[in-house]
């Protein structure tokens, strides 16, 4: 945001917080993460099925995670996300 402000010419001090990322045209950041994410499943399915990363994706996870660990999966968001498209 401080970087944001400065760009705009703006102060530290002066109280704006929202309204620059739309003056300044900045996507919000779970539309990056999300962006981010299918450009790495669509790199994924381009790759060669015998590949050691593609491999170790279909194989999925095989533990838990810890008791602090959340529950999600990589996968859960990416067929979320492909849900939410509007695929032709």
């Amino acid at each position: 945001m401080k970087n944001l402000k400065r760009i705009a010419g703006l102060r530290l001090i002066d109280k704006v917080r929202n309204e620059i990322r739309k003056r300044l045209g900045v996507k919000p950041i779970e539309q990056k993460i999300k962006e981010n994410a299918l450009r790495w499943f669509e790199h994924l399915m381009r790759m060669d099925p015998r590949s050691p990363t593609r491999r170790i994706w279909k194989m999925g996870r095989q533990k838990k995670g810890g008791r602090c660990r959340s529950r999600r999966k990589w996968n859960d968001d990416i067929g979320k996300y492909l849900a939410g498209m509007e695929l032709d």
